[in-house]
């Protein structure tokens, strides 16, 4: 058949994954989710876990381990901001994040579909007896987060290579720079981000065989200072 344009492939690449993506999302809530919900223990943590074992196994199996070059949608030559190099890649993906970030936020706290899931968030069984349909709301977010993960993978691919392994390492950072910035407050999620990756960046410069010890040193002594992040709200215990 004919090739695809190389802007018409990147447009079907982001679809497929977008797709595929929410389609996992919702077969891992279907599969590894749902069976387990109301019952004691941490039984479905380790489905999760070994349904992404199983995924990256029949990945390996089908493609192999060996990483991708992917060129990217925007190109890859380097720009000069103030003496520091910069892919547009890079910009690109910092847009974007910002962007989806103020669409949460106005989704989850000027909508009823917001509102609805934090109602869930807080308390399933509270907010079904509000009226709330809980399963469609669990499928909504599993669906939605497991497609923002396929568009991060399409915006990460071209900076770090596509691989099966490369959720692993992104996932680690993004999870600890939230964890900086505060779980409970989706901006400082993105700006703990931008402060973890601006200080990783720097100490790979200085010494780059302490850039991990660095960056996870650095998680461990704000979360010791304040567990709920530098934005995170404040937990009151009461008594």
């Amino acid at each position: 058949g004919q090739a695809v344009p190389g802007a018409g492939a990147q447009l079907l690449a982001l679809a497929a994954a977008l797709g595929v993506m929410g389609l996992l999302g919702w077969l891992l809530y279907v599969i590894g989710v749902r069976p387990f919900a109301g019952r004691p223990g941490m039984a479905w943590v380790m489905s999760t876990l070994g349904f992404g074992v199983i995924l990256q196994s029949i990945g390996l199996a089908i493609w192999g381990p060996k990483p991708v070059v992917v060129p990217g949608p925007v190109g890859d030559s380097v720009i000069r901001l103030l003496g520091v190099g910069v892919r547009p890649q890079e910009l690109l993906t910092l847009a974007v994040a910002v962007v989806i970030m103020i669409l949460f936020d106005w989704v989850m706290n000027r909508t009823m579909v917001g509102k609805a899931m934090r109602a869930v968030a807080a308390n399933g069984n509270v907010a079904s007896l509000m009226g709330i349909n809980t399963n469609a709301v669990m499928v909504g977010a599993f669906v939605v987060s497991s497609a923002l993960a396929g568009l991060s993978g399409f915006l990460l691919a071209p900076i770090a290579q596509a691989s099966l392994f490369m959720g692993l390492t992104v996932g680690l950072k993004g999870f600890s720079g939230a964890m900086i910035g505060g779980l409970s407050n989706p901006r400082g999620c993105v700006v703990g981000g931008f402060v973890l990756g601006v200080f990783e960046s720097l100490v790979n410069l200085w010494q780059a065989q302490w850039r991990e010890v660095a960056v996870f040193g650095l998680v461990i002594l704000v979360l010791a200072f304040r567990p709920t992040g530098l934005f995170g709200k404040r937990l009151v215990e009461k008594v």
